[in-house]
């Protein structure tokens, strides 16, 4: 982890290499278990290509993609 910030609001935001990550401020200790199960499953082949993950969604996550990844 590069960078971990707490923001005004209280949600939580990390970073691993260029990649950000938006944990927001409920259920963290979920949405980072969701994160390692994402990353090792289908992220980490292409871990260079991922520019951000948002994992706030219930039983998800939103990637964004490198513009030249994709």
């Amino acid at each position: 982890v590069n960078a971990l910030t707490l923001s005004n609001t209280g949600a939580w935001h990390f970073q691993i290499g260029a990649v950000r990550v938006n944990l927001g401020k409920d259920q963290r200790r979920e949405r980072l278990q969701r994160f390692i199960q994402l990353y090792h499953a289908r992220l980490k082949p292409h871990g260079e290509a991922v520019q951000r993950i948002d994992l706030r969604y219930s039983n998800g996550a939103a990637v964004a993609w490198q513009d030249k990844a994709y």
